[in-house]
């Protein structure tokens, strides 16, 4: 009985298809939304991708966005993106491509808001705290109430503290 690879190859290069058109709409979108340093955690986010150049302003303030490979992605902020993104990088593990807005720190928070819910228009995102509608269903939805999730969204603390059994997200 032959063994035929044929399926397998084929689905392979669906997959990976599938990958290059998730990144090319990743990337038009970080490209909209003003994101100006695009970056990988090959090398630490240490080099712009294209270019190669050394990324300057990764000890500035900003916003960053991530994509993974299981095609959610993430935004946020930091006053040393760099760290941040090397952060994510350990505790995920599954980053594919990262860019960077720079902002004023007296500006990270409103901005950061705008851009998760425009990301979250286009893609599943990893945010809780912020992400008050995305393309999926976020886990920490099925252990709290609505109540609660309101009050969290809000920055009040919560009663229960079952969400944390979920991890850090």
């Amino acid at each position: 009985m032959a063994i035929s690879f044929e399926g397998s190859a084929a689905s392979e290069e669906a997959a990976c298809q599938a990958r290059c058109k998730q990144l090319e709409r990743w990337l038009g979108l970080a490209t909209e939304l003003g994101f100006v340093d695009f970056l990988s955690p090959e090398d630490g986010f240490r080099r712009c991708v294209g270019s190669q150049s050394k990324w300057v302003r990764g000890g500035r303030p900003g916003i960053y966005f991530w994509l993974a490979a299981d095609g959610e992605a993430y935004v946020g902020q930091s006053i040393n993106p760099q760290s941040r993104l090397r952060e994510h990088w350990r505790y995920h593990g599954d980053l594919v491509q990262a860019c960077f807005r720079p902002c004023p720190r007296q500006e990270l928070d409103q901005l950061e808001v705008a851009l998760v819910e425009a990301a979250g228009k286009h893609f599943a995102l990893r945010n809780i705290k912020l992400a008050i509608s995305t393309a999926r269903d976020v886990p920490f939805d099925e252990v709290v109430s609505e109540d609660e999730r309101a009050a969290f969204l809000r920055g009040e603390p919560l009663a229960d503290e079952a969400w944390r059994s979920l991890g850090h997200l």
